[in-house]
């Protein structure tokens, strides 16, 4: 009984003393100044910079003003040589009639060409791309399900049956020809066609 009574002396001692560390942590002053530096007015108006913004300004108002005088100057100036109204003689070209010959050639055979892209039907068949993709996908079906016949070892140690998905029909390719490799490099046959 004397003994709980030291140990919880003790315990309330520690707790004093931690409660005046972090007093004495709160209270502490710095080594160092933290408070803001001093305020400069030259840094916060920027005299020297406004100076050099409105002399910017002055000088490309004085180039825009010299400039419109200028326009204005040439805009008000009469041309030094008037050509006559009654003159009608003006420079021409002396091929002008191959020219514009040749120009109309020319559009002619653009339309022409036109026409030709605009009317010629295609040469591949989508169709045909259609089925080729239909059978592909089947067959690369066909696989999977082939290789998922024989079993795995799943990680419990014994073998584990995947269940395939639900089988699509065979596509119809009926009247697909598909074209037989030929068998031997050495001796040319002719490739016959088989119906899949």
């Amino acid at each position: 009984m004397w003994c709980a009574g030291i140990k919880k002396n003790e315990d309330i001692q520690v707790i004093k003393e931690h409660s005046s560390h972090k007093n004495r942590l709160l209270t502490i002053k710095p080594r160092t100044n933290t408070n803001s530096p001093k305020k400069m007015p030259h840094l916060q108006n920027k005299i020297r910079n406004r100076s050099i913004k409105n002399n910017s300004i002055l000088t490309i108002h004085t180039q825009n003003q010299i400039l419109l005088q200028k326009m204005m100057e040439i805009n008000s100036r009469t041309p030094k040589f008037q050509e006559n109204e009654d003159s009608t003689t003006s420079a021409r070209s002396l091929n002008i009639n191959t020219r514009t010959q040749f120009m109309n050639k020319i559009t002619e055979e653009n339309q022409q060409m036109l026409n030709r892209l605009q009317t010629i039907k295609s040469s591949y068949s989508t169709k045909k791309w259609d089925r080729d993709y239909q059978y592909k996908r089947y067959l690369s079906q066909k696989l999977s399900e082939n290789s998922r016949r024989i079993p795995r070892v799943s990680s419990l140690g014994g073998p584990s049956y995947e269940v395939s998905k639900t089988p699509t029909s065979r596509p119809d390719t009926g009247s697909l020809k598909y074209q037989r490799p030929s068998t031997s490099t050495s001796t040319r046959i002719k490739q016959s066609y088989f119906e899949i």
